[in-house]
């Protein structure tokens, strides 16, 4: 055997063993191999171009026999490292990919701790009265991460002293347990993008389309066909079409058209006059084709249009930027999890938990749901691609808050405990709409003989009763950069005050009522518009709130108030911004309208930048007032301020100055319940400069304010002077000082210090003192002429 045969007979053996490989049987759709079109066809090309080298390369001495057949085993392995990538890459195609592999059961994160100390003292020696349990002021947090079976947890322990809320529960009680879907959807997302690169992906991708058009292809495929037996039944001859113009890939479509009507070749004389002697048979053909041509165009316009294949179109090719923006769409991510990631049964149902806080949270659910409360115990959400659902119970920890009560009526939103439920709409919908219903139990415990627990509302005793609120919401584009948002509620249970003989009846038997008419119910909703119109963005809406509408879950909400608004933005070019806003408002507080506000309010703002160093802005508002309240016939007034700000830098001592300046005028008349007005005007002035020092800041600020009122601490004539200055004693510790002088007409004339210390100790820990001392040159009240106030807190970060 000489050499020559030795060559041809590896390069058989290699040949066939490669073809082994790329030859092996693709899956169908149903049990398919993603992307093995694309990917085979690119990899046969180098491995052949790989394969030719390697075989160039080898020149054997025809007298060292044993020489071949070690060259061939080294050439198997080579072929074999060629072949390794493309094998991973149909591996990693055709099954799942785990993305959480490590089986760890905990994994603890960073955990901070800090605590807080204010020790404040009027030096006047007098009585503080109501706020003496002030005097110092505590809090504590301590809060951390942890991750269990891949679920990122944040736990909180946190409070402080003094505060209750309306059940007399402290808040130094505020424990926290709250599951992070967006940490761990983030989690998700970079694990998917590590494991599945977008040149994959962007297979996959391909894959899925070509799958979607091979469907259209063949539909139109059986729709010529039968358009050609049509044609040979009748004139008992048959059409042969061109080659590849099913090939809903192709873009030309007048070469299209000039191939499929090529045959007939209607342009020429011969077929002119052929048609023109009623040639039944080229007639027949001609119009035959222009239906394969139109067949043709109506496939590849449904393919093109069809909203996977846009969808999936959007995001080619896959590069790093757009790959991580394709990953942020929930839909997109979940999709990608379910077609080729591997998850736990908890990690998958935990993909999909929108929220899970357990402890004393904040509640904010839409805008006639829950909002604005502090809600013991747990709040869980759920959603899908298909639906959503949620769950809350707990008890209620707010102070009580009159808005949504009228003059005369005893109701309030101090409920003992919430059972709430939420139905609505998946990720997979266009719209998201959502259905609430929640029930708030009120029990006065002194009434029922529990004499261990206080009175609910130490001032105001209420009977054992029931109120409910259903509530639904809808969120969708009319068109882009058109959303309208609709919510409607009604409440059950509620009355219109609880003096009226009507009332009392119903509050003895709170219970029976609860979805029936024997309460007191009314309905709330509301439209909004937001949106962009000849390039200026755009916002109405409008909201009605019955007087007899009760939502104890909503402190904000006024019942008996109707509102109306109106947004308009527009970015004029790239240094002037214009805003303005208008909205106008009636609240009535009883059935008959015999107490009633009328509010109008105009905001206007600009804003002109002219570059980085320099900037104004001028601002307007004006809001009258119309009040009928327990003054006979009409309180009016009004509140406006006109206020202007910049910035601007200069060089003073070779240093760069940065400078911020305001102006503003405020003039008050405000209707009271009585038949009088608080009045009230200033003009504020204040202005600041910070400039570097050593490479720290040094600031001074002024503040100028003339009123004609004396009595109201915070909008008095008032002038005020700070100088700080903030550095470094050594790597660890920062000092800041600060001196202050303090006019203030009618209360006193003061001059303050104020010391700061930062300290980073062993890294981790932080260390920051505050203490403030004003001391009184002239009293002219004593109430809070000398002040101090002492503040220390620790911060551990571990």
């Amino acid at each position: 055997m000489n050499a020559m045969s030795i060559r041809q007979v590896i390069a058989i053996v290699c040949t066939l063993f490669f073809i082994s490989f790329v030859a092996v049987p693709a899956y169908s759709q149903e049990g398919k191999l993603p992307g093995a079109d694309s990917i085979a066809s690119k990899v046969t090309g180098e491995a052949r171009r790989e394969l030719s080298g390697i075989k160039d390369k080898m020149h054997w001495p025809v007298t060292d026999t044993t020489l071949p057949l070690k060259e061939l085993r080294s050439g198997k392995k080579e072929l074999m490292g060629l072949v390794a990538e493309p094998m991973a890459m149909r591996q990693q195609l055709a099954s799942k990919i785990a993305l959480f592999d490590d089986g760890k059961f905990v994994q603890p994160g960073k955990v901070n701790a800090s605590i807080d100390y204010t020790y404040l003292r009027d030096t006047s020696g007098m009585e503080l009265g109501a706020l003496k349990s002030l005097g110092s002021v505590y809090s504590y947090n301590l809060s951390g991460g942890v991750s269990l079976f891949d679920l990122p947890v944040n736990l909180a322990f946190k409070g402080m002293n003094g505060v209750y809320s309306t059940d007399y529960t402290s808040f130094n009680k505020l424990l926290q347990f709250n599951f992070d879907q967006k940490k761990y959807l983030q989690t998700i997302q970079q694990k998917a993008a590590e494991k599945l690169d977008p040149e994959t992906l962007t297979a996959l991708t391909m894959n899925r389309i070509n799958a979607i058009k091979a469907n259209y292809e063949k539909a139109l495929k059986n729709e010529i066909a039968d358009l050609q037996n049509d044609y040979k039944e009748k004139y008992k001859t048959a059409v042969q079409l061109p080659d590849g113009i099913t090939d809903l890939s192709k873009t030309d479509q007048s070469v299209l058209k000039s191939r499929i009507i090529n045959e007939v070749n209607a342009a020429s004389p011969a077929m002119k006059d052929s048609i023109a002697a009623g040639n039944e048979a080229h007639e027949g053909k001609l119009a035959m084709l222009e239906k394969v041509y139109q067949k043709i165009l109506a496939s590849k316009e449904k393919f093109e249009n069809n909203k996977q294949v846009k969808q999936l179109k959007s995001n080619l090719p896959f590069t790093k930027d757009n790959y991580k923006t394709f990953l942020k769409d929930p839909t997109n991510l979940e999709k990608l999890v379910d077609e080729h990631m591997e998850l736990g049964p908890l990690q998958r149902i935990f993909m999909n938990m929108k929220k899970l806080n357990l402890g004393q949270n904040a509640v904010k659910d839409g805008d006639f749901s829950l909002q604005n409360v502090v809600n013991s115990g747990i709040n869980t959400e759920f959603q899908n691609k298909k639906a959503s659902v949620g769950f809350i119970y707990g008890r209620n920890n707010n102070t009580n808050n009159w808005l949504q009560s009228g003059l005369t009526s005893g109701v309030t939103n101090e409920y003992s405990s919430v059972t709430g439920f939420k139905f609505g709409t998946g990720t997979g919908s266009a719209s998201q709409q959502y259905l609430t219903v929640n029930f708030f139990d009120f029990k006065d415990f002194s009434q029922l003989g529990n004499s261990d627990k206080p009175l609910q509302s130490a001032y105001m005793a209420m009977p054992q009763r029931r109120d409910g609120v259903i509530s639904f919401h809808s969120d969708f584009e009319v068109a882009p950069k058109h959303a309208v948002k609709l919510d409607v509620s009604k409440s059950f249970g509620s009355y219109i005050n609880n003096i009226s003989a009507d009332s009392q009846a119903y509050k003895a038997n709170p219970y029976s009522s609860l979805l029936g008419n024997a309460g007191k119910s009314n309905y709330a909703a509301m439209v909004d518009y937001n949106g962009e119109i000849l390039s200026t963005d755009v916002h109405v809406f409008v909201k009605k709130v019955g007087l007899g509408y009760n939502n104890p879950g909503n402190v904000l909400l006024r019942s008996g108030e109707s509102k109306v608004g109106f947004g308009v933005a527009r970015k004029m070019n790239k240094q002037l911004t214009l805003r303005y806003n208008i909205d106008y408002s009636k609240r009535d507080f009883d059935p008959a309208k015999l107490y009633t506000n009328k509010a109008l309010n105009n905001k206007l703002q600009v804003n002109y930048r002219i570059n980085r160093n320099y900037r104004i802005g001028l601002s307007w508002q004006h809001t009258a007032y119309n009040s009928k309240l327990f003054a006979e016939g009409t309180n009016k007034g009004n509140n406006s301020r006109l206020q202007a700000d910049g910035a601007y830098t200069v060089r003073a001592w070779g240093k760069k100055l940065m400078n911020n300046i305001t102006v503003s005028r405020q003039v008050m008349n405000i209707p009271m319940l009585l038949e009088e007005n608080y009045k009230s005007t200033a003009v504020l002035v204040m202005h600041s400069s910070t400039m570097t020092v050593n490479k720290n800041p040094l600031s001074l600020t002024l503040l100028l304010n003339r009123s004609n009122n004396k009595d109201y601490l915070f909008n008095t004539s008032m002038f005020s002077s700070e100088s700080s200055y903030s550095y470094p004693i050594t790597s660890t510790i920062r000092l800041g000082n600060s001196l202050g002088y303090y006019d203030n007409a009618g209360w006193n004339k003061q001059v303050g210090i104020k010391q700061q210390v930062s300290a980073v100790l062993m890294s981790k820990l932080n260390i920051d003192v505050d203490l403030t001392y004003k001391k009184a040159v002239k009293t002219i009240r004593s109430e809070l002429a000398n002040q101090l106030f002492v503040t220390a807190g620790m911060h551990l970060n571990f």
